[in-house]
């Protein structure tokens, strides 16, 4: 969802460096892109504590829920609590059915672009506000 887009990589510190706020990177990415998208990209921070399919206990995350789950054990663990709202983002829609049936997930958004997904996130309860 990154896909290099500086939008979305300015959204997404935003958020996380707000109170209450934390994320998880759930992709189904190889572990030299993981590797590299870290490293080359400048994104160290946002890959930690990411869930990648690679990782030996879990499965693709259209396969099952194993990787939504682990992401929302890892943010909470980070939060201190349970998160309030759990938000599911894929680009892929298909990949959102496995998140949709896990109960730590409240909501999911297919992503289409940042200003669609500042929208829905906002819709969802989760407001983050505008930033000049």
């Amino acid at each position: 969802i990154l896909r290099l887009n500086e939008d979305m990589v300015a959204l997404i510190r935003r958020a996380v460096a707000l109170d209450g706020w934390e994320m998880s990177i759930v992709s189904n990415i190889d572990p030299i892109m993981v590797r590299e998208s870290r490293h080359r990209y400048g994104l160290e921070d946002l890959f930690k504590g990411g869930v990648f399919s690679h990782v030996e206990s879990v499965r693709p995350k259209h396969e099952d829920g194993s990787m939504w789950r682990l992401a929302e054990r890892g943010c909470a663990l980070r939060l201190g609590n349970e998160p309030a709202l759990t938000v599911a983002t894929d680009d892929v829609p298909e990949n959102l059915i496995t998140a949709d049936q896990e109960p730590g997930v409240h909501c999911t958004i297919t992503f289409r672009n940042p200003f669609q997904w500042w929208y829905e996130l906002g819709a969802a309860g989760a407001y983050l506000p505008r930033s000049r």
